[in-house]
């Protein structure tokens, strides 16, 4: 997560969204340090500037702002009046692709991704949605604290990972910042490479459990199974 006191906003940072790539395209705002350098891994940073939230090798049991976080732990720590007058977005993505990209982050946590398994796609199909299945809602919708509090959402902009460049420089310009495509990197995306139809995924029962968990995120952004 991000705050800027310089340029009024915070930074919800959801999952599986390009989240780090906009993280850190934001973070040297939050610092007061023109000559900040953003990296994947980073200590919570606290400062007359803003705050960066703790991050990957940085982060610690200890922390008051970290990755994910919360937003109604945002609001405890920051106060209603901050809270209430910054500008708030977040990353948002299609939850049908988002679960496949969770597949397989967890998958590669076996030191297994998408290129290296010898398994067939129909047997990786059948893995997928014997984990779409089994997964409580809450698992597979375990980022949505990080943009709602209670029944409602708090953000004011979503960034679309479908429509990256153009929300990002909508973002900017309402924050006056430079937009410079260049400065956005690519993270986190080593897993999945092959890059099926996400839709080649789902078989009915698993198509209509992540419709029910992500009906907020499917009404509010036209979100469908096929692209």
């Amino acid at each position: 997560m991000l705050l800027s006191h310089e340029k009024k906003f915070i930074y919800f940072k959801t999952k599986k969204t390009a989240s780090t790539s906009i993280e850190i395209y934001f973070e040297p705002y939050c610092t007061g340090q023109p000559d900040h350098i953003p990296a994947q891994s980073t200590k919570q940073i606290i400062s007359s500037s803003g705050i960066i939230g703790s991050r990957r090798d940085g982060k610690t049991s200890d922390d008051m702002f970290f990755n994910h976080m919360p937003a109604i732990f945002l609001l405890e720590r920051i106060g209603l009046r901050t809270f209430n007058r910054y500008f708030k977005f977040c990353n948002m993505r299609n939850p049908f692709d988002k679960m496949v990209s969770r597949f397989w982050w967890v998958i590669s946590k076996r030191g297994v991704t998408r290129a290296s398994t010898e398994s067939s796609f129909d047997q990786v199909r059948s893995s997928f949605n014997q984990y779409i299945i089994r997964s409580p809602a809450k698992l597979l919708a375990n980022d949505r604290p990080t943009y709602f509090i209670g029944p409602e959402a708090v953000a004011d902009f979503y960034i679309r990972y479908e429509h990256l460049n153009d929300d990002l420089s909508a973002a900017c310009d309402r924050l006056g910042i430079p937009y410079d495509v260049e400065r956005l990197g690519t993270y986190n995306r080593q897993s999945r490479t092959l890059n099926e139809p996400f839709s080649s995924y789902y078989d009915h029962e698993a198509a209509d459990k992540v419709a029910r968990i992500f009906a907020w995120e499917i009404a509010q952004f036209g979100y469908r199974l096929s692209k």
